[in-house]
């Protein structure tokens, strides 16, 4: 549930088939503390929800049709509305009823006919311990964003004092190789050259989170970049993991940085091989798609129009729940000290997020074999003459003028 406001009024959704109820619960609640909104059914209910999640639902337990069951179950199963509290309202009062309902995610009961002062009570404790809550999640998001930007004041220097070191060892190596005349200290110099550019892609990757910077913007076909990092890891990655690719052959083209694109899946790829230590099935798709307001809705930070969709899916282990809230996390990384740098897929979402997209990521809970992880990327698609392609940034012809002299300046000695 995204966190609001502390200060608004708590928003609660009356759902009842019988329109005399939701009139007395109204009347009961209408104390100005409140902003009460109203549904006739389950599935008007799940839609005004989804709209704007609500601080509480009142909901009437039965109902023709779609139950008030079966609506708590839906809203625990959706990802954005699992922590809204429910109480359901119900003229049973035997113990089968409420056991039923709180095996589907009800917090509490109340029966019908109402007592008035009980109905406000409840209403109440229950309100306050959410915008408690609400509160709490405010200020853990504070603190993630004051942490994330000491983090990138942190790798800045570090990637700016670690570039100065390997720029005169990148700078030596193609000078001291014609004096080298020994295989053995060519060998040499291919290690010392390939660990310094292996250092220079990482401070690339820190300056591109730490600072939120993008390279050259051109048309790009995201099809082909993928066709490069599948056979990639068709080549490096252990034969028990099965890479299969399923490409839209007329995908959108996007206004971008070709070597961001590749870091962006690659790290993805990296992400997913991992994730299936004893091998599986790596599966990806790519197509082009019309994201209505609906849609997006159900989407964190998702926005209306064309985007170019491409999922990378492993059948692998799984995220749990602790590290599914960490995982954008520069830094922070369940594979240890020497296996990963925690930056994967923080640049990952920062990359994205610079060419106006936005990552989707699914999961299955630990310990349900088969399932895994599913990260979807949408890029924003430049579609010329089309008035829905909103995502292009910058023209098309800003990114096709050629090349611009630079002046380099360097502080240091």
């Amino acid at each position: 549930m995204i966190a609001r406001p502390a200060n608004t009024p708590a928003t609660i959704l009356i759902v009842d088939d019988i329109a005399a109820n939701r009139y007395l619960l109204h009347e009961l609640l209408d104390t100005g503390e409140y902003l009460l909104l109203e549904a006739p059914d389950g599935p008007a209910a799940l839609e005004m929800a989804r709209k704007a999640p609500p601080d509480l639902v009142l909901l009437d337990a039965m109902m023709p049709g779609m139950d008030g069951f079966e609506v708590c179950r839906r809203l625990r199963d959706d990802p954005r509305l699992g922590e809204v509290p429910i109480v359901m309202l119900t003229a049973l009062d035997d113990e089968a009823s409420r056991l039923a309902g709180l095996n589907t995610g009800a917090d509490d009961f109340i029966s019908k006919p109402f007592n008035r002062s009980e109905l406000r009570a409840r209403v109440r404790t229950i309100t306050r311990l959410n915008r408690y809550r609400r509160i709490t999640e405010m200020q853990e998001q504070l603190l993630r964003a004051q942490r994330l930007d000491n983090l990138g004041m942190l790798a800045a220097g570090i990637a700016h004092d670690f570039n100065n070191s390997l720029a005169p060892i990148l700078l030596a190596g193609p000078l001291l190789r014609p004096l080298v005349n020994t295989p053995t200290g060519q060998r040499m110099l291919d290690t010392i050259e390939q660990c310094s550019e292996r250092g220079a892609a990482l401070v690339r990757q820190m300056l591109s989170f730490a600072r939120g910077t993008s390279g050259e913007r051109r048309l790009v076909q995201i099809g082909d970049v993928l066709q490069d990092v599948i056979d990639l890891g068709t080549a490096t990655f252990r034969q028990s993991i099965t890479i299969e690719s399923r490409v839209a052959p007329d995908l959108w083209p996007i206004l971008g940085d070709p070597t961001q694109m590749t870091q962006i899946f690659m790290n993805l790829f990296i992400n997913a091989r991992d994730a299936m230590p004893k091998g599986g099935s790596l599966a990806t798709t790519a197509e082009n798609c019309v994201l209505e307001a609906s849609a997006a809705a159900e989407i964190e930070d998702a926005r209306p129009g064309r985007f170019v969709r491409v999922e990378v899916r492993d059948n692998g282990t799984g995220i749990s729940p602790e590290v599914l809230g960490r995982i954008w996390e520069p830094f922070y990384s369940t594979k240890g000290g020497d296996k990963g740098t925690g930056l994967g897929l923080s640049t990952v979402r920062g990359i994205v997020r610079q060419h106006d997209g936005f990552v989707e990521v699914r999961t299955a809970p630990l310990g349900q074999p088969d399932h895994g992880t599913a990260f979807t990327v949408y890029l924003a698609a430049t579609v010329p003459g089309d008035p829905i392609a909103v995502g292009a940034s910058a023209p098309i012809e800003a990114a096709q003028r050629g090349v611009k002299p630079v002046l380099f300046v360097a502080g240091d000695p």
